[in-house]
């Protein structure tokens, strides 16, 4: 953090790490939503992307802050149940100050252990994430918006009488099956051929989901961590 200070005139706000799976053997489920989340269709440039080296970025994971630079901002705004660090960064980001994230420090993650409970995860990401997006229009990603894209181009076919109508979803799922197959050859598990493409369709609705409830949904809690299973059931 002291050498990123003095290259870059004092002006690193924060250090963030890589994130990796957790050591040891992984259940079922578990091991789908991880495989899952090494897909690039699944994940995006925060936590789970894959980087080397040092390297600037919006929203690093698992910061190191710089206190001056938190104390310049105001600090953490505790409305955000989920987005506390993206609202966090944003604003560091409007006052001036670069973030980084080091893939040699690394923080083992556990994931979820339940379909149920990724899709709650799924859908409290979605839902905060319209909210911070109507703090910071910087963190709107058109990618996010392609499912509800793909459902209403596949709806509009349908309705205009297109013969083929159903090419987008013939396509989704060629993408999902193949990502299958990736998936099972890299961990030689066959129960990855199907839930893996089962464990990224769940992301991808819970979240869309949970963008369109944002836009009229009251911030009470929407928060799986707050279950009697746990962060990572």
């Amino acid at each position: 953090m002291g050498k990123l200070q003095t290259s870059n005139d004092y002006t690193t706000g924060a250090l963030g790490v890589s994130v990796v799976p957790r050591r040891g053997e992984l259940g079922q489920v578990e091991s789908w939503i991880e495989a899952a989340l090494s897909s690039p269709i699944a994940r995006g440039k925060g936590q789970f992307d894959k980087f080397t080296g040092i390297e600037e970025t919006n929203v690093p994971a698992f910061c190191l802050h710089y206190r001056k630079a938190l104390h310049d901002v105001g600090g953490w705004d505790s409305t955000f149940i989920t987005s506390q660090d993206s609202d966090l960064s944003m604003r560091m980001k409007k006052s001036g100050y670069q973030l980084f994230r080091s893939a040699s420090i690394q923080v083992q993650m556990a994931k979820r252990t339940t379909l149920s409970s990724w899709s709650k995860m799924g859908f409290r990401y979605g839902f905060w994430r319209t909210k911070l997006v109507r703090r910071h229009a910087n963190r709107l990603s058109l990618r996010e918006l392609l499912p509800w894209f793909g459902l209403i181009t596949t709806l509009l076919m349908l309705g205009l009488g297109f013969i083929y109508w159903y090419i987008p979803i013939v396509l989704y799922l060629a993408v999902l099956f193949s990502e299958g197959i990736r998936a099972t050859l890299n961990s030689m598990r066959i129960s990855h051929l199907l839930g893996v493409p089962l464990a990224i369709t769940i992301l991808h609705t819970s979240f869309s989901v949970g963008l369109l409830y944002g836009l009229f949904g009251k911030p009470k809690s929407f928060n799986d961590r707050e279950s009697n299973s746990g962060n990572i059931n």
